[in-house]
């Protein structure tokens, strides 16, 4: 998930900011083989990474799917109160002084909220398989789709739709992994709010935790002021 989120927003980045800057664009075109071959490599890494994320099939180990039922599991047991303080007194010596009040105020999914996470992502997959999964295949996984085929793919495509899939696979990623280790209800709003791109490519510093769009944005940005500069 953290992959599809990097070469999404490093090409978003790297586009932006030559479009706003003379300069920095005449620099990239001294070069246009090497920074259509990074812009390249981001999309079919975008795309393959993406692919696998959705895939149902039963070998592929790491999806979307086993995600959600390993998070499942005995009802999301591994998200009780119980559980999750003895991951707290294994990191915390001093973990019993303060448990008690921390236990009360952590959010303990139910199997019902479970189900409305799997009919959430479920929206999202079907964008995905009706759009950029045939562009995954014929395009980027085995190469076999025509000059014609390839316009017409990518004309269904819509930039906000990707950026939409990503951002709650972020969420949903970010949100199990603070579930388990604090607690976190994983998809409370206003963690991650949503921003443009404009937004994104504004200097930090950013209030509360960064995410993976505003990291890589921010590595962009340096790379991209020194090419600039040179």
């Amino acid at each position: 998930m953290a992959t599809v989120a990097r070469c999404f927003f490093s090409s978003a980045a790297i586009n932006h900011l030559a479009l706003h800057d003379n300069t920095l664009n005449g620099r990239l075109n001294a070069a246009p083989e090497f920074w259509n071959l990074v812009l390249g490599t981001s999309q079919t890494t975008l795309f393959i990474a993406l692919g696998r994320i959705f895939d149902q099939g039963k070998d592929v180990p790491f999806t979307l799917d086993r995600l959600l039922q390993a998070a499942r599991r005995g009802g999301g047991a591994i998200f009780a109160a119980n559980r999750l303080a003895d991951r707290k007194r294994r990191f915390s010596g001093t973990a019993d002084d303060w448990l008690e009040e921390y236990l009360s105020h952590i959010f303990v999914p139910t199997p019902q909220q479970f189900k409305g996470l799997k009919k959430l992502l479920g929206r999202y997959r079907k964008q995905f398989e009706a759009t950029y999964r045939p562009i995954r295949v014929r395009v980027y996984a085995h190469g076999i789709a025509t000059e014609q085929e390839l316009s017409e793919l990518f004309a269904e495509t819509r930039r906000v739709e990707v950026e939409r899939i990503i951002r709650i696979l972020q969420r949903v990623g970010d949100g199990l992994w603070n579930l388990y280790h604090n607690g976190q209800n994983p998809l409370k709003r206003g963690r991650f709010p949503p921003r443009g791109i404009g937004r994104l490519m504004q200097p930090p510093p950013y209030r509360g935790n960064t995410s993976d769009q505003e990291i890589i944005i921010e590595a962009v940005r340096t790379v991209m002021a020194q090419l600039g500069d040179s």
